[in-house]
């Protein structure tokens, strides 16, 4: 169901997408996309204070539904096809995410071994 303002009520990831792809780069827009990229892998984690910092009270609510939507549903469609494309408008960030997973399993390990 869309209102008037073109936001989807069944999915709440459509209008943030958008609106990071019109906004690409900035710490806003680099948060979403972070926040969708870590519901969607849990191989390209970031953590949610680094998701959130920068965002004003309408990219919080956005946040809010996005993860309600998460707990909710979990790993459904609207969540796969968001994460497609922040991975295409982000590529660094899942590339940074994937960083971040390694380097966290590579500590992991080394605290096994000694």
């Amino acid at each position: 169901m869309i209102d008037n303002t073109g936001k989807d009520f069944e999915n709440p990831y459509a209008h943030v997408v958008e609106w990071i792809n019109r906004h690409e780069g900035t710490g806003s827009a680099n948060g979403l996309a972070k926040l969708i990229l870590s519901l969607w892998s849990e191989d390209a984690t970031f953590s949610l204070r680094e998701c959130i910092s920068s965002f004003d009270d309408t990219r919080l609510a956005w946040a809010e539904e996005m993860t309600t939507h998460f707990l909710r549903f979990r790993f459904d469609r609207f969540l796969e096809d968001a994460s497609k494309k922040v991975a295409l408008i982000c590529p660094h960030l899942v590339e940074k995410g994937l960083a971040g997973s390694h380097a966290k399993c590579d500590w992991e390990r080394s605290k096994i071994k000694r």
